[in-house]
């Protein structure tokens, strides 16, 4: 979903973790109605020896160690070929994280940077909530709740929608409109310099901009200066446009790699954040070339034309022309 930094010696009540998981839980409808608050460890814990006498109660939080063991650790389903933090940590203050083996680690630095690694959220449904349909499965899981509501802001964080056939996720969604984010790259490498006006003259062409809403969207920094505090804004770097790039710590930015994020890790060297493929950042020079992931936002009473906002159904907005190139 999403890749930071822990944080640099802190607990989890003081972590960048559990900064994103409370934002995140702002963004889901009904959660009074569907979600169970859980106990959470919040103390320091030895992996060989895993004993938490100390709780916290919400109704999100992370993977934790004993519920890892129980799934059966690195032969259960849990491993994602990716690296992804768990909600426990050591007496150091260093937050344990799942590799990409499926093995623990919790080795969260070397001399230069630390890591960042992605987000799995996890939550509990309460016990007498029924579902609508759905196998439980990938491709056809289990729906709750009401999704492929009538206006696009209506519907849920997470969706998939279909604009002009390009297929986008909704990662934010109110009053004054709709942001998706492209769930695919522009296979066209373009300096950071040049991105903006790259996406706002050939990006935004593919739709109509009576569609779409003007953002401000700043440039942050992320650096071991700042620990990592992803919402700290590098100052006059406001830009309005139609389309943005990623920040470290929007939804949905871990399933493609290689792409320029809004943030400057050395603002002497000017060096910005790119995503790999492993959920982790390389700082490069602004002249260098990588390719984008665009953000656009949609006016808020766009109407869907159909689709429920899965993948394999998802809400569809805009030119539905099937024939239309990609």
């Amino acid at each position: 979903m999403a890749s930071i930094v822990a944080g640099i010696k802190m607990d989890y009540n003081t972590s960048n973790l559990h900064t994103w998981l409370e934002d995140y839980s702002k963004t889901f409808k009904d959660s009074e109605t569907y979600l169970e608050e859980t106990k959470w460890c919040n103390k320091a814990v030895d992996i060989k020896d895993y004993k938490c006498d100390e709780y916290i109660d919400s109704a999100i939080g992370l993977l934790t160690f004993d519920d890892y063991v129980r799934a059966g650790l690195d032969s259960s389903f849990i491993p994602s070929n990716e690296y992804f933090w768990m909600m426990n940590y050591s007496e150091e203050k260093d937050f344990y994280y799942v590799n990409d083996k499926g093995l623990i680690n919790n080795n969260v630095n070397d001399k230069e940077n630390y890591f960042s690694f992605g987000l799995r959220p996890v939550i509990t449904i309460k016990a007498d909530i029924l579902y609508q349909k759905g196998k439980g499965t990938l491709n056809d899981p289990y729906l709750i709740g009401e999704n492929g509501n009538a206006a696009l802001k209506d519907n849920y964080v997470g969706c998939y929608v279909k604009y002009n056939n390009y297929n986008f996720r909704i990662i934010s969604a109110d009053e004054t409109g709709t942001e998706m984010i492209l769930d695919s790259i522009i296979d066209e490498k373009v300096s950071f310099k040049n991105y903006n006006a790259f996406l706002n003259k050939y990006f935004v062409s593919k739709f109509n901009t009576k569609d779409l809403v003007k953002m401000n969207s700043n440039n942050y920094i992320y650096n071991y200066a700042n620990k990592y505090n992803y919402k700290q804004v590098n100052p006059n770097t406001t830009v309005s446009s139609y389309v943005r790039i990623p920040n470290v710590g929007d939804y949905y930015t871990v399933n493609y790699s290689d792409y320029w994020l809004n943030n400057i890790f050395d603002t002497n060297y000017k060096l910005y954040s790119v995503i790999l493929d492993n959920n982790t950042y390389f700082s490069d020079l602004a002249t260098k070339g990588y390719v984008l992931r665009p953000i656009i936002k949609i006016e808020p009473n766009m109407v869907i034309e159909k689709g429920i906002g899965l993948k394999n159904d998802p809400i569809v907005i805009g030119d539905v022309n099937e024939d239309k190139e990609n």
